[in-house]
């Protein structure tokens, strides 16, 4: 029987207040009955033998001193309780449900180690802590430090009707026992505020941490900072935090966290305040059969954070979760939910079987701004999925990945942005991506603000089975404007598919490809710009393509109220090639066309370039160029304005359609491509350029022009003419122009200069049937060329041809102009210049001439070149320029390398001088001018050294 109520008494709750020692198992109070405790207090005085076990004394109420080891678990009640360890204490509870040390309080409770005590079961908590003043309305608080052996995990819960504070600090061992339970179990819920602060060494077990905190009615703080690792073989950390007003906050920090299942688990929520997390792990976590990370904020009426750090995340269903909205309530005092997410991995993400990144933000009162920063990233599915939607605020999406993106199955990167009430901006940096599906699909909408996407890829984008980059951008009270670079592309199907669209704004977008794009089942670049009452603007520069379907496709279209400023501007550089598609098809309603080719472009289709003006808009559209360039296709280029819905209404407006011949490196055109006339749009010459009204040449390089346009008459000629830059050359070619009635206007007439044309090719000179030759250009002939047309120059006539490419001092160069001709100078030596090669001999010397079949007006420098010519006596002279028509005598003055004491400038071979003479008379059509010759040394010295032309002959111009 003795034996019996001894066990009795130590499986007891006992008050802690009697300053006798005892050793105890906690069992359940209701399994003590009355009867059973009278007996307890019956034998409570009887003297037991001495034993060698763990006792708590206590000092003072509440406060305890534990010393000595024990194999059976102790357990402490009262209201506030303060425990002490001394050296060698340490419980070893052999049964699988009673803790080794049991604490259960209402007020303040505290375990103090500080001499490694060991606490260990079989089977339940290490340690236990119950603490509860809901009953007695008074705060909490729980504060345990041991540096001891926790072998079997700590269990803490805490109610509080007031504030709560648990703090625990180990910095010996912790894990978990061999029931699962977690390392360290915390639940903590208070009226007002409710604080968790955790700092701890290594975690090892089954389980590492679970903690749930709660506030009712003010803030919900939880930190935890482990200075080693978790290695658990079920889940790793989970915490949990609520509040209801001021901020709920967790900071978490730790090492590597390897688990098989869950390796970090977050929610932290506020019900009517901000939300922050800070998450810091400084080295990987690893799932090896579940999640890895999954973090999710909710706020009421207050901002909502997340910054989350590590190195390497990997996972078998899902490498990092983030989820980060916030709310409005009607009453919410003005205060605003905005949604800040800032991630940074320096490691890899890589999931087996599910996604990497999952990120989930929305608010309806604030700002979204999300920051992401990830190095390589491995999934089977998305590697990246993005929603984030604001209904009041802006949204602000930025994304960097330096390393590579690789997944079997489902898009590289897939993101949504959305503002509702403000402006929307997606930027977004990678570099390769591998992807079994699409590459990445970006949209990005804005309803009463502007959308902006900003997309950078700078190494290889492959899609083994998909398409490549699809990047939607839109508003529909705003601006629509999307910027992508790229590099190299390979698809299935469309390689860049862009779509942007402006409501009532402006549609803007620029595309910049460096590298290859190879698209082997669909097209290169599908580009779709439109707006609603305002403009488009489209900028493309691409290098080289190979497409099934068009290798560029540009579709751009304006309803409502056209501001007439839409702008396309595409520049090639390398080789596109399509097998069964247009090389470039532009079709546009609204937008002034500007496409230069300095590369291959092949139509599979039969088209090399198409250039379609719809709906009849009367939009200027032109085709630049440079060298380098090679267009294949029977038809190799055709613009024509129309209704696409009926090509066969389709028509020719030259006017408005320019050929522009510019880059920096010399090239060559064949005029006999030119077909202009109104069949060739359907059934034109086999391999014609067709619907450009006008010729254009720019910059320092040399164009050299060979066959003629003139091969139907009029038909396929030129409207007009321009000469900005370089040098135009007609080798033994036939350049023809509109015939016009009347004189040429003179000088008076405000023409465009070289650098407004240089400027913009399409303004073009205003006057139709002519050649207009500025003064930073020059035309030259090599053999027997025709301009069929009027010639205007400020600038330079080359029949001197000493010009790479030119024919060097050749005297058998011709040029006719069948129009008339004006030479424009401003008095000050500056305009036009004719230079001639000329074997200064007699009367029947080689040399090039200038031959017009009409008037010519102005004035007009002539320079000769002795091409190797010793100096004759002539007796009619030389002839360089003939006139059908009238000219008066100064509309050629020689530039000569000396000037007679007269004034005369004279040329000199061998002996002779040469000055230039003018037969006929001005008001007699048909006049030449020739090169006369004397000694040098006749009577009276005609002649004498005399200073170039730069510095005499303008005064001679302007006298």
């Amino acid at each position: 029987m003795l034996k019996y109520f001894r066990l009795g008494l130590f499986t007891a709750d006992v008050q802690a207040d009697t300053g006798s020692q005892h050793s105890f198992s906690r069992v359940p109070a209701a399994a003590i009955n009355p009867i059973t405790l009278a007996i307890v207090v019956a034998f409570s005085t009887i003297a037991l033998p001495p034993m060698a076990l763990a006792a708590c004394t206590s000092s003072g109420v509440g406060t305890y001193v534990c010393e000595g080891e024990n194999n059976a678990g102790i357990s402490l009640s009262g209201t506030d309780i303060a425990v002490e360890t001394l050296p060698g204490f340490g419980i070893t509870e052999p049964g699988d449900i009673a803790p080794a040390l049991s604490l259960i309080g209402s007020g303040a409770i505290s375990y103090l180690d500080t001499n490694s005590s060991a606490l260990d079961t079989a089977g339940a908590y290490s340690l236990s802590i119950e603490n509860d003043t809901l009953m007695t309305g008074q705060s909490t608080s729980i504060n345990v430090q041991t540096n001891g052996s926790i072998g079997s995990g700590v269990y803490i819960n805490n109610q509080s009707s007031e504030d709560s504070t648990i703090r625990v600090d180990l910095s010996g061992i912790l894990s978990s026992g061999l029931s699962g339970t977690p390392a360290l179990s915390i639940f903590s819920s208070a009226d007002k505020d409710s604080t968790i602060i955790l700092n701890t060494h290594a975690i090892s077990g089954a389980s590492g941490i679970y903690s749930d905190n709660y506030s009712q009615n003010g803030a919900a703080i939880t930190k935890v900072d482990i200075t080693g690792d978790i290695n658990a073989e079920h889940s790793g950390a989970s915490i949990n935090n609520r509040g209801n007003g001021e901020t709920s906050i967790i900071n978490f920090n730790s090492k590597n966290i390897r688990t098989e299942f869950d390796s970090l688990n977050i929610h932290n929520a506020n019900d009517l305040g901000a939300v922050i997390t800070d998450i810091n792990i400084d080295g990987d976590i690893s799932s090896a059969n579940s999640q890895a990370a999954t973090v999710y904020n909710s706020s009421n009426d207050g901002l909502s954070s997340i910054r989350f750090r590590a190195n390497h995340v990997s996972g078998e269903y899902s490498g990092l979760y983030i989820g980060n909205d916030g709310r409005d309530n009607i009453d919410n005092d003005g205060r605003t939910s905005s949604v800040i997410t800032d991630i940074l991995l320096t490691g890899d993400l890589t999931v087996v079987s599910g996604v990497g990144l999952h990120l989930h933000s929305a608010t309806d009162g604030g700002d979204i701004n999300v920051s992401a920063r990830l190095n390589n990233l491995y999934s089977r599915y998305e590697g990246v999925i993005v929603n984030a939607s604001t209904l009041t605020g802006n949204m602000q999406l930025n994304f960097d990945v330096s390393g590579d993106i690789v997944n079997e199955m489902g898009a590289g990167m897939r993101v949504w942005g959305t503002a509702s009430g403000g402006n929307s901006a997606i930027i977004i940096k990678v570099n390769n991506i591998s992807s079994g599906s699409e590459l990445f699909n970006i949209t990005n909408f804005a309803h009463l603000g502007t959308a902006f996407s900003g997309i950078t890829a700078s190494g290889h984008l492959l899609s083994e089975q998909g398409q490549g980059a699809i990047i939607n951008t839109g508003s529909t009270l705003g601006d629509a404007t999307a910027v992508i670079n790229l590099n190299d592309i390979t698809t299935v199907g469309n390689s860049v598919d862009i779509y942007t669209m402006a409501n009532e704004g402006d549609s803007t977008t620029y595309l910049t490809v460096t590298g290859q794009i190879n698209a082997s089942q669909g097209s290169g670049i599908a580009l779709n710009t439109q707006a609603t009452d305002g403009s488009t603007l489209v900028n493309v520069d691409v290098n080289n393509i190979a497409s099934e379907y068009d290798a560029i496709y540009l579709y751009n279209f304006v309803t409502g109220v056209d501001s007439g400023t839409s702008t396309i501007d595409l520049t090639t550089r390398g080789a596109l090639v399509s097998q069964q598609g247009y090389g470039i098809n532009i079709e546009t309603n609204t937008a002034d066309t500007y496409v230069t080719v300095g590369g291959l472009v092949h139509g599979g289709n039969g088209t090399a370039i198409g250039l379609h003006r719809l709906e009849n808009v009367q939009t200027s559209a032109t085709l630049e160029l440079q060298s380098g360039y090679a267009l294949e296709g029977v038809t190799q280029a055709l613009v024509f304005t129309g209704n696409y819905a009926d090509i066969n209404d389709a028509a020719l407006d030259l006017a408005n359609s320019h050929l522009v011949l510019g880059g920096t490196g010399d090239a060559a055109f064949d005029l006999g491509r030119i077909d202009n006339r109104e069949e060739a749009i359907l059934d034109g010459d086999p391999n014609r350029i067709t619907g450009f009204g006008t010729l254009t040449k720019t910059n320092n390089s040399i164009w050299t022009l060979t066959g003629s346009n003139m091969a139907d008459g009029d038909a396929n000629a030129f409207l007009s003419a321009n000469i900005a830059g370089g040098i135009l050359v007609l080798d033994n070619a036939t350049l023809g122009l509109t015939p016009t009635a009347g004189a040429l206007t003179g000088p008076a007439v405000n023409r465009l200069s070289a650098a407004d044309i240089a400027a913009d090719p399409t303004l073009v000179a205003t006057e139709t049937g002519a050649l207009t030759l500025g003064e930073g250009g020059a035309l030259s002939s090599i053999g027997d060329s025709v301009l069929s047309g009027n010639l205007i120059s400020a600038g330079g006539i080359l029949l001197s041809n000493t010009y790479t490419g030119g024919n060097g001092a050749a005297t058998d160069d011709r040029l006719t102009v069948t129009g008339t001709y004006l030479g424009e100078n401003n008095g000050s030596g500056e305009g036009a210049w004719l230079t001639l090669d000329t074997v200064l001999g007699d009367d029947d010397s080689a040399t090039d001439r200038l031959v017009i079949n009409g008037d010519a007006t102005g004035t007009t420098s002539v320079r000769v070149n002795n091409a190797g010519g010793l100096g004759d006596k002539t007796l009619n002279g030389i002839n360089l320029i003939t006139v059908d028509g009238l000219a008066q005598d100064d509309t050629f003055l020689l530039a000569g390398d000396y000037v007679t004491t007269d004034g005369y400038q004279a040329v000199v071979g061998g002996a002779y001088a040469y000055t230039l003479q003018a037969d006929g008379e001005a008001a007699t059509e048909g006049r030449n001018w020739y090169l006369s010759s004397e000694l040098m040394l006749t009577e009276g010295v005609r002649y004498q050294a005399g200073v170039p032309l730069y510095e005499q002959y303008p005064q001679v111009l302007a006298a």
